[in-house]
Formats: structure tokens, sequence, C-alpha cells
């Protein structure tokens, strides 16, 4: 059997530690080998005890904490995309729990190819849009 891919999840928090401990722990539980994924929880400026949590969470899964001035979730998760060392990446937010399956049912979706589109289909539209054009042209000449 193939290995699985390796997952970074990253985690955008901020003055959350409540929710941030919630979603650390969910992730201590998820049922994926340990070694195939990271968490990555980034710091959006926050002034409560959230980097103690990380701290704490050593004895989990792979986590690290990446910090930044305040600027927004999105940022946040931009950051933290750009310190990920995994194949894939997984977002979730700090108020979420995910369930022990998640990353089993993302790479699942990863596994399976691409449908591949139906050739005549593809002709035929290209045919229609160009009879489209056409019309739009006042040719139909041609």
């Amino acid at each position: 059997m193939p290995r699985p891919p390796f997952f970074s999840i990253v985690v955008p928090t901020c003055d959350r530690p409540r929710q941030l401990a919630a979603c650390l722990q969910s992730l201590a539980r998820l049922d994926y080998p340990r070694d195939r994924f990271e968490v990555i929880v980034v710091d959006d400026g926050t002034t409560t005890a959230a980097p103690a949590l990380v701290v704490e969470m050593k004895a989990g899964p792979d986590v690290r904490l990446v910090r930044q001035p305040h600027a927004g979730p999105a940022a946040a998760r931009n950051l933290g995309a750009s310190h990920a060392r995994g194949s894939l990446l997984a977002f979730t937010d700090d108020d979420c729990a995910p369930a022990p399956d998640w990353l089993w049912a993302l790479a699942a979706r990863f596994e399976r190819p691409e449908p591949k589109p139906h050739r005549r289909l593809a002709r035929r539209a290209d045919a229609e849009n160009r009879i489209r054009w056409r019309k739009r042209q006042g040719d139909m000449s041609k």
C-alpha cells in the first residue's frame, strides 16, 4: 500500500485560547499516521496564551507556532502555507474540531484520477461557440 500524502494543517488564531485548545485536542485525535501530517498554528497578533498552548501540545502531533502582527485570518493562512512542508494543505479554524477521519477523507479525494472531458462534447461546444461568435459578427458564410 502506498504511503498516504503528507498534510500541512494550518490553523490561524487570535485571542481565542479556549477554542484553540479544543481544536488542537481534536487534531491530536486524528486517526491519520502521525508522521504524515504537521500542524502550523499561526498566531495573528494574539495577546493571550496561544503560544503556551502550542508548547503544551508538543507531546501530540508535530505542532509549530508561527507569529505575525495582526493582519487577519486570510494573511495568517497564507503565512502558514508559506511555512508548510506537506504536499497537501488543509485549513481549519481555531473554533473547529475536525473529525478523526478528516485527513483520510481528503487523501481519498486526491487518490482518485480526475475525470477526462469527453472529446465529442468538447468539440460540439467548440463548434457551437464558433457559430455564436459568427452570429454576433454577422458572418454566417463560413
